[in-house]
């Protein structure tokens, strides 16, 4: 479920929300595996993510 989406001045898409779904973080980014909040950033023609992760507590969301 996506709760807010925002573009940054080059056009770079960001989505941050919640899921009970499988998100694998990108390598190199801080991440809390299990955690069902996550943001990813995606090229403004949305053929590529640029990073993605999830952080919370460690436990899954229920939605």
């Amino acid at each position: 479920m996506i709760y807010f989406i925002d573009l940054d001045q080059g056009n770079n898409i960001y989505v941050y929300g919640i899921t009970d779904g499988a998100i694998t973080p990108t390598a190199g980014v801080y991440a809390n595996p299990g955690s069902g909040q996550f943001i990813s950033k995606l090229t403004p023609s949305l053929n590529a993510i640029v990073y993605a992760t999830v952080l919370g507590n460690g436990t899954p969301n229920t939605l």
